[in-house]
């Protein structure tokens, strides 16, 4: 059996924005105070797999501006 490779693609911006968004006015205040600063660098992530019948593997990388 061979191995099967897997990925997964976050784009962090387009998800905090769209998650902001959602929120009603007065939370979004707090996204902004106490989420935004966090995620502020934090452009994307990649996470990678791949699993055989006798190994898994897996690599994340972020992609910080």
């Amino acid at each position: 059996m061979d191995a099967t490779p897997d990925m997964l693609f976050v784009d962090v911006v387009a998800v905090a924005r769209t998650v902001r968004d959602a929120l009603p006015s007065e939370e979004q205040a707090r996204f902004d105070r106490d989420t935004a600063p966090n995620l502020g660098p934090v452009t994307a992530v990649v996470l990678t797999g791949e699993s055989g019948p006798d190994r898994a593997s897996a690599r994340l990388f972020v992609l910080i501006r």
